[in-house]
């Protein structure tokens, strides 16, 4: 199994004693202000879409996940069988898709995404942003040490296929550190999670018809939901960097409306302008869900 990008940004940024606490959701005012700029890694770890699948009542993904994804320390072997099993039948089922979205450039679109967001957080500051496949934690500790400046932001990116293909979702991971002295390892002060989700508006239960939906006329419908995806996260971005701390409790308080969209059940945000069922909720981090037209 592959290991999950955000994890191997979290370990690589993060000391082992500090791993317990989570960064803050929301940047205080101080935390604002970059006196040089700032400098951004964006990381796109994959070279095609991923698949996830259901074992159970746990959801695995083997190249990303959801918010609510789980890690799984150990499995018994009829877990791991039956895991294998699943992923091998997902990963056929998702080889037209892969077919039809080949040439479509999603790193370019992460990076666009990412360049237009921060420019709306007049504040942000970025200096130089840079995008990289590369997310294992000698690339990203080459990044550290070669940046002149104190202060820098790591998006990382990934993208997959809900277990029962109806769902194409991108994940857009958010985390600001200070440099560290010498021989200190570096500590985000802000970290937060964004999803945006796309699902088709005919859904069936049969996988391979999903798959075909998406795949048809050279992968449009799927070229669709991913630029319509990257679009929302960026707004989404400069909207999750604003939030200040009365704001993520205010967005997270069990009083809210709830709501279920894409399989989550969260406090209601708001609703979109023009299609009053697509929502955008709060699931320990931001989740637009949308259906397409």
């Amino acid at each position: 199994m592959r290991i999950l990008a955000a994890i191997v940004l979290a370990c690589s940024l993060v000391p082992p004693a500090a791993l317990a606490a989570d960064p803050p959701r929301a940047l205080a005012a101080a935390d604002r202000e970059a006196a040089g700029g700032r400098d951004v890694r964006v990381t796109l770890a994959q070279r095609e879409i991923e698949t996830s699948f259901d074992v159970g009542r746990v959801a695995a993904n083997f190249g990303g996940g959801l918010l609510d994804s789980l890690i799984i320390a150990s499995m018994d072997n009829k877990r791991q069988v039956l895991s294998n099993s699943a992923w091998q039948r997902a990963e056929a089922a998702a080889l037209p898709l892969r077919e039809a979205l080949q040439g479509f450039d999603v790193d370019a679109l992460a990076l666009a995404t990412t360049r237009s967001a921060l420019a709306q957080a007049t504040w942000f500051s970025p200096r130089e942003v840079t995008a990289s496949n590369d997310g294992s934690p000698a690339a990203l500790r080459a990044f550290i040490a070669s940046s002149p400046a104190d202060h820098l932001a790591f998006v990382s990116y990934r993208y997959d296929l809900s277990p029962d293909f109806t769902q194409i979702r991108v994940y857009a991971d958010l985390s600001l550190a200070r440099k560290p002295g010498r021989n200190r390892e570096i500590a985000p002060f802000y970290e937060q999670h964004l999803a945006s989700i796309v699902q088709l508006s005919e859904r069936s239960y049969e996988h391979r018809d999903n798959v075909a939906r998406w795949s048809a006329n050279d992968g449009a419908l799927a070229r669709t939901a991913l630029a319509r995806a990257f679009a929302q996260l960026e707004q989404l971005i400069p909207y999750a960097l604003g939030l200040s701390h009365a704001d993520v409790n205010a967005l997270a308080d069990k009083k809210r409306e709830k709501v279920f969209a894409a399989g989550l059940y969260g406090p209601l945000v708001r609703r979109g302008q023009q299609r009053p069922d697509d929502v955008l909720i709060w699931a320990d981090g931001l989740v637009y869900v949308q259906s397409l037209p």
